[in-house]
């Protein structure tokens, strides 16, 4: 649309019988079989920041190996990225998906869903050249019919560049999980250039 605002919109169909061993095709899952949908995004840099928004819509027809049954669902992302001073950067992630699922209720199996939400706050700053910080809080909600589980992670990491050949980085993390479907996951910095 313009250099400070780009739209992509795409339609894709997967049939149940297509199959390529080499495909590695856009959309929910891995593969590129018993799957259509629409997404759309959009890419907006503004004097207030990045925003990087999209909304996709997809559909399994027929029974699959994950569900069993033909199933719908979407799946919202919505991230904010700002540089609110020259030392200091800001990032808001919010993103929520839903999908149909087999639930167990009354001791039968019934067609259901789940949401799952991450909400998640990210501060990167600067207090000089050999200083560098980075703050996080995030939040994680699985709804499975009217039953809710939530996560927290907070975590806050120091890196001390003394020399080119000579880095010290430490991290304190809080978390708590109720489960499996609120996990949050939490990269180690153990690699070169992660931080």
């Amino acid at each position: 649309m313009s250099n400070n605002v780009q739209f992509v919109t795409t339609y894709r169909n997967y049939p149940k019988n297509y199959f390529n061993i080499f495909s590695n095709g856009f959309g929910e899952t891995n593969n590129t079989q018993n799957e259509n949908g629409f997404y759309f995004g959009v890419r907006i840099n503004s004097d207030y920041g990045k925003f990087n928004i999209y909304y996709d819509i997809f559909n399994f027809p027929y029974s699959n190996y994950t569900n069993g049954f033909s199933s719908n669902g979407n799946d919202f992302l919505f991230n904010y990225e700002n540089k609110l001073a020259r030392n200091v950067k800001l990032n808001l992630k919010v993103k929520d998906e839903i999908k149909e699922i087999f639930v167990s209720e009354n001791f039968r199996q019934i067609i259901g869903s789940t949401e799952k939400l991450n909400i998640r706050g990210t501060l990167d700053y600067n207090f000089s050249k050999s200083i560098f910080g980075k703050s996080r809080i995030e939040y994680v909600k699985f709804n499975e019919q009217n039953i809710l589980e939530e996560g927290y992670l907070l975590f806050q990491d120091v890196k001390f560049k003394l020399s080119d050949y000579f880095t010290l980085t430490s991290r304190i993390i809080f978390f708590q999980t109720e489960s499996y479907n609120s996990r949050i996951y939490e990269f180690e910095m153990m690699i070169l250039e992660v931080f």
